[in-house]
C-alpha cells in the first residue's frame, strides 16, 4: 500500500491489452512491445545510433529499413498480413505502422473469442516477420 502511496503513477498506454493479455505468449508479447515502443534494432535505428550498414530493406532492398517498412509497407510482408486479416474474415486496406496499431486498439478489444485469435495473431505476425528479419540480416 505505501509503495503505490510513494511510486510516481505513469499513465497507462493505450495499446496494453492488444500486447498483454491473458493468452499472451510471453516471447511474442515481448517483441510486440519492442516494436510498439520502435524499440527493435532495425536497420534505421541502428544507423542512427552511428552503424555503417547498407539501411536497406532486407527483402527487396529498394526503401529504408524502418518499424513502419518491415511490418506494414514493405510488400511481402504487407501481403502476409492482408492474408492473416482474410482469414480471419477481416477484408480492410493495410495502412501505416500507425493506423494499424489504431485499428487493432480499437477492433480488438473484449473478451470474444475472435479478439483473442487476432491478439494472437496481431502479436504472432510481429514476432514472425521480426525472426525472418533476423534471418535475413544475420
Amino acid at each position: 500500500m505505501i509503495w503505490k502511496e510513494i511510486r510516481p503513477g505513469k499513465a497507462k498506454v493505450p495499446w496494453k491489452k492488444l500486447v498483454w493479455h491473458s493468452r499472451h505468449v510471453p516471447k511474442t508479447f515481448t517483441i510486440s512491445w519492442m516494436a510498439t515502443l520502435d524499440r527493435l534494432p532495425i536497420k534505421s535505428r541502428l544507423i542512427s545510433f552511428g552503424l555503417h550498414i547498407d539501411g536497406m530493406c532486407g527483402i527487396y532492398g529498394k526503401e529504408l529499413e524502418s518499424r513502419d517498412h518491415l511490418f506494414f509497407e514493405c510488400d511481402f510482408f504487407r501481403a502476409i498480413w492482408v492474408c492473416i486479416l482474410h482469414l480471419c474474415g477481416q477484408h480492410s486496406q493495410v495502412m501505416s505502422w500507425e493506423q494499424e496499431l489504431a485499428w487493432a486498439m480499437r477492433m480488438l478489444k473484449g473478451k470474444s473469442l475472435w479478439s483473442a485469435v487476432m491478439r494472437l495473431d496481431w502479436n504472432g505476425y510481429i514476432t514472425s516477420i521480426w525472426k525472418e528479419h533476423n534471418r535475413n540480416f544475420f
